[in-house]
């Protein structure tokens, strides 16, 4: 054992913590031992709770041959109905037919017989729809109390009635897989009570880029979500908490920090790293390494391998591996980590395993682009278990950086931003700037002066503060690292003049200097000399409106060039206005 001392965890609370007993044969060892006794964890934020009540109505949806024998191994304790799936044919009265009966060990029972149009909810508030000749009702625990919902859902149809990558709390979907249905009658019978789960997300409307004035942009939290908990609520988006099982893709892939995580928050993990990595390296450690680990199967797989994992391995268990995105994977290098490794399970959704290897790809170009190994973030396999302890032993012999000593925040482009500019300061091969894929939160807008007319539609919607006008100049002004690349300024152009470029900007003075992308000269009144347009938009106008009825008279094409001010009062001087131009119609 390391013979530096810690006030924090002792041997014991670390064993039960990582789940294993890791091991000390080297200097890396005993550092890495040390380094995680001394951080206890106990400064981290409470995030509130979403509570769920459940008073043991089950719906079972199977034939009733299996429904029956399901309900006689739950026991008596719990009210079972069980729906029977049949055909929707408008032909036959009664599609959905109500008839008790059933008994056994579980006492009686209620079987629907229904056409099934869908589940929805989470544990206490489960919908079970039915379809009768095209019209869908509700079916609950008889059909004449449709307005209860069901506490748990046990379906085993084929295909089941939800299909997402992650089953709401309270829903079994076992299929044809013999041992999920043993670990599902095991479990429902515990899920009767009051039950807490953590609010996993906080959310900023006010920096989303979700929409505005009626334009739709951003939906890579909703795409991200493997629970479908986040829908679209107009400008904004709306999560539902219970539904939410904290994957943390959305926060993920949130390019402004508008969804972020709040179980850990992000500066709560990364001072647990800070201190961890750099307790590491004073008790003598070489080249960390930080492996990211969900809290239930890659517990038991750290358990299972902790013996052969290289010394200088820091473990990180988070709640999800998808909540930790590319700022919490450059601060950890910025800190002085020679590689960040997320472990995929088995159960990873696919989706959360997309989203992550895209925000690597970002992570890459940007470390990249100054020289660093852009295999320094890494997504591996647990399954594939020989390319995993190979990427892990070749990153040991890594050189680790001059350890950042920023504090970390909670806000998530902050933290991207004091990290790469720690990594800079330190890169091999520094450029100005680099390429970053498509989709990349980061970059530049390209403006056709030509047509753009300074009309400002891009700025009323810009959720970032990215775009601005020049007050009482014709100016578009733009701050390249405000941009998200959202692409509301874009859609929201009458002109179609805006353009997406994504790079990143090392140079903190260009990243964040005003620039102008468009500016034109002020066009005044011709009657009273007030500058009230561009030039661009009165040229613009008259030739638009050059073949309209309206404006065939050189009277009418000069109010064009008025302030509204003067354009209403010449409108009705000497009894003008419209009534010119009607006269030769």
């Amino acid at each position: 054992m390391s013979a530096v001392k810690s006030a924090g965890l002792s041997v014991t609370e670390l064993e039960q913590r990582l789940g294993c007993r890791l091991p000390e044969r080297s200097a890396d060892g005993q550092a890495r031992s040390a380094a995680l006794m001394a951080d206890s964890w106990d400064d981290r934020t409470p995030t509130s709770l979403v509570a769920y009540t459940s008073a043991g109505s089950v719906a079972i949806i199977a034939n009733r041959e299996v429904g029956e024998e399901l309900v006689t191994r739950l026991g008596e304790t719990l009210k079972c109905t069980l729906l029977i799936p049949r055909v929707d044919d408008a032909s036959q009265p009664g599609a959905i037919a109500d008839a008790a009966g059933g008994s056994g060990e579980g006492g009686s029972t209620r079987s629907i017989y229904a056409a099934l149009a869908g589940v929805s909810g989470y544990l206490g508030q489960f919908t079970v729809k039915g379809r009768v000749g095209g019209e869908v009702v509700d079916i609950a625990p008889s059909l004449l109390t449709a307005h209860k919902p069901f506490d748990i859902v046990l379906d085993l149809g084929e295909p089941a009635q939800l299909e997402c990558e992650m089953l709401p709390p309270g829903y079994f979907a076992p299929g044809t897989d013999g041992e999920a249905l043993e670990r599902a009658l095991a479990e429902i019978p515990e899920l009767v009570g009051e039950f807490d789960k953590p609010r996993y997300f906080n959310y900023n409307p006010d920096i989303c880029a979700h929409g505005a004035s009626g334009i739709r942009a951003c939906t890579r939290c909703i795409d991200a979500c493997p629970t479908l908990a986040i829908s679209s609520a107009g400008e904004c988006i709306e999560v539902n908490p219970y539904l939410c099982q904290g994957g943390g893709s959305c926060a993920t892939a949130c390019p402004s920090g508008a969804i972020s995580y709040a179980f850990p928050l992000a500066g709560d993990l990364l001072a647990s790293l800070r201190r961890v990595l750099a307790d590491y390296y004073q008790s003598g450690g070489l080249a960390a390494q930080v492996l990211v680990y969900d809290g239930d199967s890659g517990r038991e797989w750290l358990r299972q391998h902790a013996e052969s994992l290289p010394e200088n391995i820091i473990p990180c268990e988070v709640e999800e591996i998808g909540a930790l995105g590319m700022d919490v994977w450059l601060c950890a290098l910025a800190y002085g980590a020679v590689a960040v490794t997320m472990l995929c399970m088995p159960g990873t959704p696919p989706s959360v395993r997309r989203e992550l290897e895209e925000q690597r790809l970002f992570a890459a170009a940007i470390l990249q682009g100054m020289g660093h190994d852009p295999d320094g973030i890494r997504l591996r396999e647990a399954s594939d278990e020989a390319a995993l302890m190979s990427a892990l032993g070749e990153a040991s012999t890594g050189q680790a950086l001059e350890a950042a000593t920023f504090q970390p925040q909670n806000e998530k482009r902050t933290n991207i931003r004091l990290a790469v500019e720690h990594l800079y300061e330190q890169a091999p091969a520094p450029a100005e700037t680099a390429p970053l894929p498509a989709g990349a939160p980061f970059g530049e807008l390209l403006v056709n002066d030509k047509t753009c007319t300074l009309c400002m539609a891009c700025v009323s919607v810009c959720p970032a503060s990215a775009l601005s006008d020049g007050g009482s100049e014709p100016k578009l002004n733009f701050i390249e690292w405000n941009c998200v690349q959202c692409g509301l300024c874009e859609s929201a152009c009458p002109e179609d003049a805006i353009q997406r470029h994504t790079r990143f900007v090392y140079d903190p003075r260009l990243r964040r200097a005003t620039r102008v992308l468009n500016e034109d000269k002020p066009f005044h009144c011709v009657s009273c000399g007030k500058p009230f347009a561009t030039t661009r938009v009165i040229e613009s106008m008259r030739e638009k409106l050059s073949g309209h009825w309206m404006f065939q008279k050189p009277e009418a094409v000069k109010r064009l060039e008025m302030c509204e001010d003067c354009r209403v009062k010449d409108m009705f001087k000497d009894g003008g206005g419209l009534l010119d131009a009607h006269d030769d119609a």
